[in-house]
């Protein structure tokens, strides 16, 4: 009897700073803001803190979230695309600072800063203008900064099946590369605005519900704790 009693004693003290230590390890994490992530495969567990992962998102912690529309155009019709996307940005019920710039005034160095890049040109042979392609070829020194940022294009063209499509999948296929987060459209242009010829009413309204849809979704992207 005598022994049970000390064993379910000892058992009681164990518990207790078992659960004290527990109590301790979990305050700690809070502190460093370290959160564990779980693997469905084996059971494996690894312990990530966050302040190091998201180091260049501290959007993530208080600061406005940041999106860039850049684009090339020759006739003005990716101009206006650009413009009416960024506008829809602007509408959307979300704390972003939006940047509209010529693919010429973009400084490559800043990138990193931002939580959504949104590129746009004008269609050459069903593939992207030059001036774009030069812009996808210099990012890659940024190769693997922009991990989990949220990626999305749009594009014009002269005619029905003049490549809109080919040129906007060659651009997310980029970002895809940089490891950017790209979401389909489930209604009007899935893969992202497009324009034959010039724009009309209902291309516009497509480009500023694609600016509103896109800065509500990253600002979703870059709240989450992981990416």
């Amino acid at each position: 009897m005598e022994e049970g009693i000390l064993f379910l004693c000892i058992a009681g003290i164990l518990f207790q700073l078992s659960l004290e230590i527990l109590l301790n390890f979990q305050k700690t994490l809070q502190e460093n803001q370290v959160f564990l992530l779980g693997s469905g495969r084996g059971g494996c567990h690894s312990f990530y803190n966050r302040n190091i992962l998201n180091e260049k998102k501290t959007s993530w912690y208080g600061s406005m979230t940041k999106m860039l529309i850049c684009y090339y155009s020759k006739t003005g019709t990716t101009e206006e695309m650009a413009e009416e996307i960024y506008e829809g940005a602007k509408e959307a019920d979300v704390d972003l600072e939006v940047d509209l710039k010529m693919v010429e005034d973009v400084d490559i160095s800043a990138l990193p800063e931002y939580d959504s890049i949104v590129l746009g040109s004008p269609t050459y042979y069903g593939l992207p203008s030059s001036e774009i392609k030069k812009f996808l070829d210099k990012s890659i020194e940024h190769h693997g900064d922009l991990d989990g940022m949220v990626g999305g294009a749009f594009a014009s063209s002269a005619n029905t099946a003049g490549g809109n499509e080919t040129t906007i999948i060659a651009i997310l296929e980029a970002l895809i590369i940089h490891g950017m987060v790209i979401k389909g459209m489930p209604k009007g242009d899935h893969y992202g605005p497009v324009v034959v010829g010039e724009a009309e009413k209902d291309d516009l309204e497509q480009c500023n519900y694609y600016g509103r849809w896109l800065a509500e979704f990253t600002e979703k992207i870059s709240g989450s704790e992981v990416v």
